[in-house]
C-alpha cells in the first residue's frame, strides 16, 4: 500500500510540473514573445550552455576530473548558466568544485548519466566556500546552484561527502540518486537548501567507521553548523525534503543527522531505511544556553528498520504529524535531555503509528512533550511483560498524551502497561488512554509528581479516573 500511493504521488508530481510549464509556453507564446528555458539560479539564460564533452569529458577517460572542472570553471567564468553532462558513465577521481554563482551541474536523467567517484576518501562535489574559523572572514556566500537529473555511484571508499553544501543560499538539488555512498549530502551553513526527489544509499563497504576521521561513519543526510567565534550569530536556516529518500542496508549509520546551529528542517514525505539510527538530533555545540537544533515540521515521515527510528537529544520545537516509525531494535523513538545540560523541549507527535520494537514505541524523558491520537502497536517484541508501550523518564516535564490507542487486536500483544511514569516525572496529563490490550495495567506510576489522569480504559475493561 505504501509503495503505491507512493507511486501515485511521484506520476502527480512529474506529470503536472511539464503540463504547467506547457500550458506556461502557450500563454507566452500566444502574447508574441520568445520564450526561454528556466534560469539556472535564477539567473542564466537558454544560450548559457556548456557542453561538457566540449571540454574533453568522455566515457572513455580514466579520470574525468580536470575536463569537467574545465567546463565548470566556463561557465563560473561566464557568470553562469547550465554544464550539461553526457549519457553514460564518467569517472571521477578527484573532488569538482562550484565556487560562483547561478552554475547548474545538469545530466541527462537519473539512470542515464552517471559519475563515477573512484576517489578513495575524497569529496566527490564541494559548492561553496567555507567561513574560516579565525579573522578575517573572506569566503563569500554562493548562491542559486542547481545539480540535477544524475546517479552519483562510488567505487570503495574510505571517506568523504557525496555532495558538500557549505555556505551556500538557495541550492537545488533534484532528482538524484547517490548509491553506495559514506555520506552523501553534507551542509553547513546554508539558507534555503531544497532536496526534492533524491534518493541516498549509504553504505560503501570500505567505510573506515573511525569517529576520529572525518567523514568516514556512515550518514545518509548531514546538516551540522558548529558555532563560530568570529560570528557567534552565524547559523544555517531551512534545510527541505520534498520525496527523500535514505537507505543505510547493513551499514551502522545515521540516515539523517541533524547537530550545532541549524534551524528549521522542513520533511514532507521523506523514508529511512535501517542504520543504528534512522533520524537523530544532537547538539554536539558544548554549549547549555543554545537551545539547538530547532524547529522541525515533519509530515509523511517513514522509518522503519534501525536500532532506533527518532532520537531527539537536544534543541527545542519538533512536530511531527501523520508519520510511521516501525521496526526497531530499541525503543523506536526516544527524546532524551541534552547532554550539555539544556532541556530537550517542546515536542509534539499526532496522527502517528509508533512501534514493532524491541523495547518500548516512545521513551520520553524531554520539556513540553504533547502526544495526540498516537497509535502504538506491538512494544515490547524482547519479551512477555519486559517493557511498557511507553515509558516516560525522571527528566519528563509537562507531559501531556491524550487519545492513545497502546496495542491493536491484530499482532503480537506483549506490553507490560500502557504507560510506565519513573520516580521524579513531573506534570503529567494522560487522557482518553484505550489500553484494552495491554497484559496487566494501563499505567504504571513509580512516583510522578502532579499526575493528572482523565479516561482510561484498563485492560479487563473498566474505566478509571484518578487526579493526585
Amino acid at each position: 500500500m505504501r509503495s503505491s500511493t507512493a507511486q501515485i504521488k511521484r506520476v502527480i508530481h512529474f506529470v503536472a510540473l511539464p503540463l504547467a510549464a506547457v500550458c506556461f509556453a502557450i500563454a507566452i507564446a500566444g502574447c508574441g514573445r520568445a520564450v526561454s528555458a528556466p534560469a539556472a539560479g535564477g539567473e542564466a539564460d537558454k544560450e548559457s550552455v556548456f557542453h561538457a564533452t566540449d571540454y574533453g569529458v568522455s566515457t572513455a577517460s580514466a579520470d574525468n576530473t580536470a575536463a569537467l572542472q574545465s567546463a565548470i570553471n566556463a561557465c563560473q567564468e561566464a557568470g553562469g548558466g547550465a554544464v550539461e553532462l553526457p549519457q553514460g558513465r564518467l569517472t571521477i577521481k578527484g573532488t569538482l568544485r562550484l565556487s560562483s554563482n547561478n552554475v547548474w551541474l545538469r545530466g541527462m536523467g537519473r539512470r542515464t548519466t552517471v559519475l563515477y567517484f573512484d576517489n578513495g576518501g575524497a569529496d566527490g562535489i564541494v559548492v561553496g566556500n567555507r567561513i574560516p574559523d579565525k579573522p578575517p572572514i573572506a569566503a563569500a556566500e554562493l548562491h542559486g546552484n542547481r545539480i540535477t537529473d544524475m546517479l552519483m555511484a562510488h567505487g570503495k571508499k574510505t571517506a568523504g561527502r557525496t555532495v558538500a553544501i557549505i555556505n551556500h543560499t538557495d541550492f537545488v538539488m533534484e532528482k538524484v540518486l547517490m548509491d553506495h555512498c559514506v555520506v552523501g549530502v553534507y551542509a553547513e551553513r546554508i539558507n534555503n537548501v531544497v532536496l526534492r526527489d533524491v534518493q541516498i544509499i549509504a553504505d560503501n563497504p570500505g567505510a573506515l567507521d573511525k569517529p576520529d576521521v572525518r567523514w568516514s561513519s556512515w550518514v545518509g543526510v548531514y546538516w551540522d553548523t558548529p558555532p563560530n567565534a568570529n560570528d557567534p550569530t552565524s547559523r544555517s536556516d531551512v534545510l527541505y525534503f520534498n520525496n527523500v529518500g535514505v537507505q543505510m542496508n547493513n551499514a551502522p549509520g545515521t540516515g539523517v543527522l541533524w547537530d550545532g546551529m541549524c534551524h528549521t528542517l522542513i520533511i514532507n514525505y521523506a523514508n529511512i531505511l535501517h542504520g543504528k539510527y534512522g533520524f537523530r538530533v544532537v547538539n554536539s555545540c558544548g554549549d547549555k544556553h543554545l537551545r539547538v537544533p530547532s524547529f522541525l515540521n515533519a509530515f509523511a515521515l517513514l522509518i522503519e528498520g534501525a536500532e532506533t527510528d527518532l532520537s531527539i537529544e537536544a534543541g527545542t520545537e519538533f512536530k511531527m504529524s501523520a508519520s510511521d516509525f516501525d521496526m526497531c531494535k530499541g525503543n523506536t523513538i526516544q527524546i532524551l535531555p541534552d547532554p550539555c545540560g539544556s532541556p530537550t523541549e517542546c515536542v509534539q507527535i499526532s496522527n502517528c503509528r509508533i512501534g514493532n520494537c524491541q523495547k518500548s514505541a516512545l521513551y520520553i524523558d524531554g520539556q513540553d512533550v504533547h502526544l495526540a491520537n498516537n497509535q502504538i502497536f506491538t512494544a515490547s517484541l524482547a519479551g512477555n511483560d519486559c517493557y511498557p508501550a511507553i515509558t516516560v523518564g525522571p527528566h519528563a516535564r509537562n507531559v501531556t498524551i491524550d487519545g492513545l490507542q497502546a496495542e491493536e487486536a491484530i499482532g503480537t500483544r506483549r506490553a507490560s502497561h500502557a504507560i510506565t511514569l519513573e520516580a521524579g516525572a513531573r506534570n503529567i496529563m494522560i487522557d482518553n488512554l484505550n489500553a484494552s490490550y495491554i497484559r496487566q495495567s494501563a499505567i504504571e506510576d513509580k512516583g510522578a509528581v502532579h499526575l493528572i489522569v482523565g479516561k482510561v480504559m484498563e485492560p479487563d475493561g473498566s474505566l478509571r479516573m484518578e487526579k493526585k
